[in-house]
């Protein structure tokens, strides 16, 4: 969630990147999809479409029953045909807090990049191996300015993601975070909110790390999945092909 929304006076805020994973705890196999914030959706409950990114703040704006997060996750539901079950809504300083737990991660950039951090001024990411602390590492999952616009930033998003669970996994840190569950879960509640409980949360984790990497299979909506279009407004959006992303 993109909380400088309230900060700026505009109400309720909008969500800045939506991911949906999928796990099988029978076949233990794991699937994420980067879902771009451009695209233009039938929202539950409003007779006008919207971009997908604004359905958790009609939730919250219109006080709708299960406010923003169940309206974000039935509209998600209406465009992929599928039932989803839970939600972890995390604003951008969790996030960064989150990755400063972990030390770093760990990130290959393809190519040089020039990324805005919240809090600092503009930062080139030279092509190479980098280790990111949660500033750098929220603002290279953000960044837009590349060829691909949001279909790279899909893509930075996956290797943000695998990234976080490679830095957990290579150096043991699971089980120091999980006995520090309860602390983090109190430092890191103000900028997270979830219908998964601790244990829950803690049982998942496990389940996850025993997961092999060619067991997670990571994507996302692209340029097969979507009509480039214009909004009434005037403004570039992406119309979904639901026969080409139903899954």
């Amino acid at each position: 969630l993109d909380y400088r929304d309230w900060e700026s006076g505009e109400g309720a805020p909008r969500t800045d990147t939506m991911v949906l994973a999928s796990v099988d705890p029978l076949s233990k196999t794991v699937g994420i999809m980067s879902i771009p914030r451009d695209l233009w959706v039938s929202i539950p409950g409003f007779e006008e479409p919207a971009r997908i990114n604004v359905a958790y703040r009609f939730g919250e704006t219109y006080q709708l029953p299960g406010g923003g997060p169940e309206l974000a996750m039935k509209t998600v539901e209406g465009v992929l045909g599928l039932k989803i079950d839970y939600y972890a809504l995390i604003d951008f300083y969790a996030f960064e807090q989150f990755i400063d737990e972990l030390g770093f991660i760990e990130i290959d950039v393809p190519r040089n990049i020039w990324v805005d951090p919240i809090d600092g001024p503009t930062v080139k990411l030279k092509r190479g191996a980098h280790d990111l602390p949660g500033n750098l590492a929220l603002a290279y999952a953000r960044a837009r300015n590349t060829e691909g616009g949001d279909f790279d930033r899909a893509g930075r998003q996956m290797q943000v993601i695998m990234a976080i669970r490679d830095r957990i996994l290579s150096y043991d840190l699971l089980a120091t975070l999980m006995s520090r569950a309860p602390g983090i879960y109190e430092q890191l509640s103000a900028g997270v909110q979830t219908n998964l409980g601790l244990d829950q949360a803690i049982q998942l984790a496990w389940l996850v790390q025993q997961i092999p990497e060619e067991d997670i299979k990571t994507g996302s909506i692209g340029t097969d999945h979507v009509t480039f279009g214009k909004s009434p407004s005037g403004d570039d959006v992406l119309k979904p092909r639901p026969e080409q992303i139903r899954i």
